[in-house]
Formats: C-alpha cells, sequence, structure tokens
C-alpha cells in the first residue's frame, strides 16, 4: 500500500514514507510537512494515536491530516475529525479520489500559510505604523504647542507698541506734553508703527517661502555698498544701545549674482540680531572678504551668545532660546529663518557659531563670486532717508479722487493728499466714484482693490469703458493691503498704472502719485519698433490678435468679451478644426492661443497645440479646463494653464505675461 501511495502522489509531491506510526512522528518533526497522510491500523502506535501525538506538538499542531480506513464504522470518523484530522478517505478508493482530496487539503494549507504570513506583516507593518502614528502625535503636539507660543508672542509684539502709542496719543488729545516731549511722543509713535510694518513684512515673507513664492530680481551686484546701506541703517540703533559698530569691507570682494535689496535685508537681519543680543556698550563687527572663489561676510558681537544646544536650531521658524514669558528679548523668531532662505536662494550657506552662553556669537555668509571680466556690477538703489526732506506742496495744482471703504483710512489719505497741495475728492465706495466722475475730473485716481459690493477691478473696468471726457484716461494707483507679488502682477495687468502696497511710506505715495500727473500730461514717448511689435502693429490696430478656440458657448463668449475689454484682437472658433482652419488662415497674425483643453468636439486641445506648434513655435498657447493641470500637456508647448471658472483679471495676467515673455528679448 505504502509503495501505491507513493506512486499516486510522486507526479506531484515530494513524498517521505514511514513504517508505523512512531516513525511518522518523528519524521513529520524532522520535515514539518505540508500534509501527514496515514493509515488507522498501524503496528506500534495507530492512526488515531498519531492523530493525537501530531496535535499535542506545538510544532505540527496546524498540520493537516488525512486519514485512510477501511471501516465504515461512523463513531470511529467522527472521533477522528474531532481530534483533529482534517479529511479521511475510505478503502478501496481510486486514484483521482485520493488526488483531488490531498489537492484540496495541500491547497489549503498552503493558502493558509500565505494568509498567515500575510496577517503576520500586515501585523508587524500595524505595528510599525502605530508607532509612527505614536511619534507623529508627538510632533503634532510639539508644533501645536509651538502655535500656541508664536501666537503667543506674536499677540505680545502687536500689543506692546500699540499700548505705547495708545498712551501717547491719550496724553496728547489731553495737552498733557511740552514740546519736546510731544516730539518724542511723535518719534516713539513712528518707531511704534515701522516696527509693525517689519513684524507685517516678516510674516508675508515666511508665508512666501512656505508656498514657494519667495523671488529674487537677480543680477550682477557690488557687495560693499549692500553691506554699508545695512550698516548705515542699523547704526542708529547701536548708537542708542552705546554699541560700537565696526566695518572691515574689502573693495575687491565681489561682484556677486544677487537681489540688492534681499542681500540688504539678509545684512540688516543680522546686524540687528546682534545688536538686539548684545549688552550696552558691547562691539559689533562686520567683516567682508573674498576666499578665493567665495566671498564671505562675517557678523561677530560680544553680546550674551547661543547656547550650544540651541545652535542646531537657530535658523528654524518660531524657534527661540528664551520662549518664555519671562524672556528678556523681544522678536517672534522668524528674522534668522529669512536669513537662511534668503541666502539659499542667491546658492550661498550661512552659519552660527558661539562658545556658549555669554561668549558672543558669530553668523557667516558665504556666497559665489561671479568673473568680474564677464559681468558689470550693478549698485544698489540709495537708500530712501527716513526724513527725507519733500517739497512741501508736492501735489500742487492736482485733482485727486481717493476710492476707499474704510473711514479712518479714507479720512488721513485725503488730509495727507491736501496737505500736499493737491483738491482731494473722496468716495467710499465704486459707485460713488463714478457718480462723482460725472461731474469732477481729477488728474489722478487712487483705489483701494478689496471693497464690498464692486472692487477696484470692477471700478477700473468701468471706468475704461467710459468716454474720454467722463475720465476713461484718467491714471488710476492701486493701494491695497494685498501685498503678495502676484497681486501686483495682476494689478498692473489688469491695467492700473501703479501698485502700491499698505501700510505705504506718505512719502513714496506722494511720489507716485506726481509721477503719474506728470506722465499722464506728456506725450507719449517713440521708441523702435521691433519686427515682431511692426508685425502686432499692422495686424491688430488695437492691440494683440489672439485666437480662441472653446465649444461653450458661454465660456466662449465670456473669455472673448474679456479679452476685448483689455484690448485685444479676438479670432474666435468653436470647436478645434475651426480653431485649425481659423489658424492657418490667420497664421501670421496670431499672437497667442487660448484654448478649451479636452472638451472640443472633433479634436482636442493638445492637438491644437500641437498643430500650432509645427507652423510657429514661437506662439505661446493658454488653455482652459474644468480640470486641474494635466502635466502631458506642457510638451505640447503650453504656458499656462487655467482652471475654470476663471476671474477676468486671472485670465488677462496670464494673457499679458505669456505676451510679456514671448517678447524677443
Amino acid at each position: 500500500m505504502s509503495s501505491l501511495l507513493v506512486d499516486m502522489l510522486a507526479p506531484d509531491y515530494e513524498v517521505a514514507t514511514a513504517v508505523n506510526g512512531r516513525e511518522g512522528l518523528e519524521k513529520a518533526r524532522n520535515l514539518n510537512p505540508d500534509l501527514v497522510l496515514t493509515d488507522v491500523m498501524m503496528p506500534e502506535m495507530g492512526g488515531d494515536e498519531l492523530v493525537r501525538a501530531l496535535r499535542a506538538d506545538d510544532q505540527l499542531a496546524s498540520t493537516p491530516i488525512l486519514v485512510l480506513t477501511a471501516k465504515l464504522d461512523q463513531d470511529l470518523r467522527v472521533q477522528l475529525l474531532r481530534q483533529g484530522a482534517q479529511d479521511y478517505v475510505l478503502k478501496p478508493f481510486s486514484v483521482e479520489e485520493l488526488r483531488a482530496r490531498v489537492g484540496n487539503v495541500v491547497t489549503t494549507k498552503r493558502a493558509r500559510d500565505v494568509l498567515q504570513q500575510t496577517l503576520a506583516s500586515q501585523s508587524h507593518d500595524l505595528a510599525a505604523l502605530a508607532e509612527m502614528l505614536s511619534e507623529r502625535q508627538e510632533d503634532l503636539a510639539a508644533a501645536n504647542r509651538a502655535k500656541d507660543e508664536f501666537l503667543a508672542t506674536l499677540s505680545h509684539e502687536l500689543r506692546t507698541p500699540v499700548t505705547g502709542m495708545l498712551a501717547w496719543l491719550w496724553m496728547l488729545r489731553r495737552g498733557h506734553l511740552d514740546q519736546a516731549a510731544a516730539a518724542r511722543a511723535y518719534e516713539t509713535m513712528e518707531g511704534s508703527i515701522r516696527s509693525l510694518v517689519r513684524i507685517i513684512d516678516d510674516l508675508l515673507d515666511v508665508s512666501r517661502i512656505i508656498r514657494g513664492q519667495l523671488r529674487l530680481e537677480v543680477h550682477p551686484i557690488s557687495l560693499v555698498p549692500v553691506v554699508q546701506a545695512a550698516i548705515d541703517a542699523v547704526r542708529p540703533a547701536a548708537e542708542a544701545k552705546q554699541i560700537e559698530l565696526e566695518a572691515v569691507l574689502d573693495p575687491e570682494a565681489g561682484p556677486v549674482h544677487g537681489d540688492a535689496a534681499r542681500f540688504q535685508q539678509v545684512v540688516w537681519n543680522l546686524l540687528m540680531n546682534s545688536i538686539k543680543f548684545t549688552p550696552a556698550g558691547g562691539r559689533v563687527s562686520v567683516r567682508l572678504a573674498s576666499r578665493g572663489t567665495e566671498v564671505q561676510v562675517t557678523v561677530r558681537d560680544t553680546g550674551i551668545g547661543i547656547p550650544r544646544e540651541f545652535l542646531p536650531h537657530v535658523f528654524e521658524r518660531f524657534r527661540q532660546a528664551d520662549g518664555g514669558t519671562t524672556r528678556e528679548h523681544g522678536g517672534l523668531g522668524l528674522g534668522l529663518a529669512i536669513v537662511r532662505h534668503l541666502v539659499e536662494l542667491h546658492g550661498g550657506t550661512v552659519t552660527a557659531d558661539s562658545p556658549g552662553s555669554g561668549e558672543g556669537a558669530t553668523f557667516t555668509i558665504t556666497l559665489p563670486l561671479i568673473a568680474t571680466r564677464d559681468h558689470t556690477p550693478n549698485e544698489p538703489p540709495p537708500l530712501r532717508e527716513e526724513e527725507a526732506s519733500i517739497s512741501p506742496s508736492p501735489l500742487r495744482g492736482l485733482r485727486v479722487l481717493v476710492v476707499e471703504d474704510e473711514p479712518l483710512t479714507r479720512e488721513a489719505l485725503t488730509a495727507l493728499l491736501t496737505q500736499a497741495g493737491a483738491e482731494v475728492g473722496a468716495s467710499g465706495s465704486a459707485a460713488h466714484a463714478l457718480e462723482v466722475l460725472r461731474t469732477w475730473r481729477p488728474s489722478v485716481l487712487v483705489a483701494d482693490i478689496a471693497m464690498p459690493d464692486e472692487d477696484g477691478y470692477a471700478l477700473l473696468r468701468k471706468l475704461r469703458a467710459l468716454g474720454s471726457e467722463e475720465g476713461r484716461d484718467v491714471p488710476v494707483l492701486a493701494l491695497t493691503a494685498h501685498a503678495r507679488p502676484e497681486d501686483r502682477e495682476r494689478a498692473l495687468a489688469a491695467g492700473f498704472q501703479a501698485y502700491l502696497a499698505k501700510p505705504v511710506d506718505p512719502s513714496t505715495l506722494l511720489d507716485a502719485i506726481a509721477e503719474l500727473a506728470q506722465g499722464a500730461a506728456r506725450p507719449p514717448e517713440r521708441h523702435p519698433i521691433t519686427p515682431q511689435e511692426e508685425r502686432r502693429e499692422s495686424t491688430a490696430a488695437g492691440g494683440e490678435t489672439i485666437l480662441l478656440v472653446e465649444d461653450d458657448p458661454a465660456n466662449r463668449e465670456y473669455s472673448r468679451a474679456v479679452l476685448e475689454q483689455f484690448g485685444y484682437r479676438v479670432l474666435v472658433a468653436r470647436s478645434g478644426e475651426e480653431g485649425l482652419r481659423i489658424w492657418r488662415a490667420h497664421t501670421d497674425e496670431i499672437n497667442l492661443v487660448v484654448t478649451d483643453l479636452v472638451m472640443l468636439p472633433g479634436c482636442s486641445g493638445v492637438q491644437v497645440c500641437h498643430a500650432v506648434h509645427e507652423q510657429r513655435a514661437d506662439v505661446p498657447v493658454i488653455t482652459l479646463s474644468g480640470y486641474p493641470l494635466v502635466a502631458q500637456i506642457l510638451d505640447a508647448g503650453v504656458v499656462e494653464c487655467l482652471q475654470k471658472p476663471i476671474e477676468p483679471e486671472d485670465l488677462a495676467t496670464a494673457v499679458r505675461r505669456a505676451l510679456d515673455r514671448a517678447q524677443p528679448s
């Protein structure tokens, strides 16, 4: 029987044999088989005893057992199944039946093994996930504590100068101050306001850093005037604390590729940080020197130093060595984080070192040099003097209409411009401003952007739709608290002639208004016409020619109206095929293509893009889509993909940006 069973199973399985139950138990312990096939009637140890022994063994407790028996005793078969056998086969049996039953049991066992391995792996993964979640929970708790500490610090930094200003204002209103004290009050309040503006600027910079939107205007610069300008800016603060300010600047150090204003901000931040943490009578030194192919700016102080354990965290956002309520020095913990990011944007590194508490600190910036023979450094613009003298009436003879919904700001601007010699009109809404324009023609219009009912963009659109005698050509300055770079870009693309972010320095506002008025009064300057501009003028009297391909009637009419309102000539196609026909007929006239992406009947926006660039690779393409950006089309020459619904100014901004980029340099 044993050899017969081997012959039946050997083609599919590796088979080991034993002559009795005791030998079978020993071999099972050594081989750990996928199945034990046993007879019931055997010498020394029968099949029923073998089943019990296998189930009592920890190693073999789950091994499947198939019992062969010639007994028809139902009680015995039930007993074997209860003791742990998976199945039984009655003798005599067919080869096919035995193979089928063996195959079923082995397959079930192997599936169970896979499942157990999977569960074990998943259990391990779940344990690792639980550990990771626990760590993340600790990180989130720490981040939450840091957020609470930052908000508390921010509240303190905002409320402290405001409290001082309110106290000085209270005394000024009641006439409790003599002339000297009043002058001191004004000086203190101005310093407090500038402190608040710096806090806002730092918060905006950090926001741009987090979103990856902080940009540099890079060109070759000489570092000496940049560093010297920063030193001059902090000198009053150093003198107020009787801190000696030393500078050793190598005139041969540089040039580098950089943004002069932003790098001056870096040096200013480091110097103010050193002055803040250096006791009265201490010393802060600045050194600028070349080191081979690099240039280094080193700021060293004799201040309170940095604890060794805090050095790895000194450039992290919102981190301060002393962040408790008993801290001696103010600040939000943003300045050094901004320094690190700006230096890295310049392709450099910044490090901090300190022997320890009370031993001072050293900050070192390293930037790569560029070859002076290949680049002429641009000098940074001179610093604006805070007390620069201005004409007592720089706006004399001008009419200025101020459109501002916030009453206090509107009143302050009216008073400022009136004092500067202007005749001022004031409106609290776009609708009221349009009413004023019916009877009163200003030289310049100053408009807020964020206003209820109708914003500054709506006011500008309605103004440009008026007749020339009603004020259509009045220059408009955007004065807004929306201070991101993209806000400025959007405003200028929408048609504002100038843009200023709140809070604005009064002299800057007066200069901008005067410049706009002068620009409106003088005739436009002629400049050489480039071949591309000549082609534009010959094909589009009112502006560039745009091919608009859109199958949806509402979106098509909306986009055409927006583009025509901004002065573009628009060729309209209702499908991809029609768009390609118009393109072939006007190939030399079209400056830009705006096309729907995937909903065009017949052919898609991607096909339109390919067809356009097969003939003219210089024509930019903007796609409009109800879906997020589709990466595959970028290879088709698409310069931008706008997601529907699209604001008029966003469409106009994207078009203007694409056309400007397409112009030859």
